[in-house]
């Protein structure tokens, strides 16, 4: 029985109809190459009406694979033996590079290049729409091992179409997208950083203005300012630290800012209004006169 690797095609062969010093067989209906085993006892010189042998191992017919299945077929065929569908014109040379696959999967994979590369155009235009949830970048991430464990043949057969220029392009997007991404974060990185301290120091302000509210009430009923502890207790929103500094029955100061603010606030018995000095002269000021104890996020009465 000799059969053909390549197709299966299998035929009852008398040992005395195989060639004497056979070294190739040739297949009659893939007519694809493959080794004759030496060890079957040749007897004459006499051929077979379909089987052909030959004394000479040939060079290896170039070969591709078909798209759909990914069989190995002979370069010259147009239509796939195995499952009938027409077949590329790329060789087996032709097919994807293992290296060039595994540093776009690796570099670009999160935004679909190596899919341009393999040109599955689809799945590459929705892995660079969905790049900003990180979640093409952990499956490419994934695809990248499994390419690093496949040989390159078996690779060229899954993958027989690449496009190189597909590759160019999806550079080109990856450094139109960073550059877009590092346009808007340029902008709204410091607009959002200014925002937030513009919401902590309006805290710190309302907080105070609550506690000055207060102190002109216990003065209308006691006709003094909160002297001691016990005379008047403000509350402070979360990290607001509020100060009360008793200056005697007749004057106080009321002090506020936010830990994560810039600005602190200052008013006192004289006046109704509120000025503005940068957060870190006050602390430092607090800090030196005070020590490091009354800088704590909650009121302070200081007599």
């Amino acid at each position: 029985m000799i059969e053909c690797p390549h197709c299966g095609y299998s035929k009852e062969m008398e040992r005395h109809k195989i060639p004497s010093a056979t070294k190739v067989v040739n297949c009659p209906k893939c007519k694809e190459s493959f080794p004759f085993d030496s060890s079957y006892p040749p007897v004459n010189d006499d051929t077979d009406d379909e089987f052909r042998f030959d004394r000479a191992i040939k060079p290896e017919p170039e070969v591709k694979y078909c798209s759909s299945c990914g069989t190995r077929i002979n370069i010259e065929a147009v239509k796939c033996p195995q499952c009938g569908g027409r077949t590329s014109s790329a060789a087996v040379g032709q097919g994807v590079s293992k290296v060039a696959l595994l540093l776009i999967t690796f570099f670009l994979g999160g935004i679909g290049g190596h899919k341009f590369y393999q040109k599955k155009y689809l799945q590459g235009i929705l892995y660079m729409i969905f790049f900003w949830t990180y979640i093409p970048g952990i499956v490419a991430l994934i695809e990248f091992i499994i390419y690093a464990c496949k040989d390159e043949v078996e690779l060229k057969r899954r993958y027989p179409q690449v496009s190189g220029l597909a590759v160019v392009i999806s550079c080109v997007l990856m450094v139109v997208v960073i550059a877009v991404i590092g346009i808007i974060a340029a902008i709204a990185i410091p607009q959002f950083v200014s925002y937030q301290n513009k919401a902590h120091d309006s805290i710190a302000s309302s907080d105070l203005k609550i506690c000055k509210t207060l102190a002109e009430s216990y003065y209308i009923d006691h006709m003094v300012y909160p002297v001691q502890q016990g005379d008047l207790d403000c509350s402070t929103s979360e990290d607001v630290v509020l100060y009360y500094f008793n200056l005697g029955g007749d004057d106080y100061q009321i002090v506020s800012f936010h830990d994560e603010g810039q600005t602190a606030y200052l008013t006192s018995s004289e006046t109704a209004d509120v000025d503005e000095y940068d957060r870190y002269d006050i602390v430092q000021e607090i800090r030196d006169n005070y020590g490091e104890n009354l800088l704590v996020s909650r009121f302070h009465f200081v007599e």
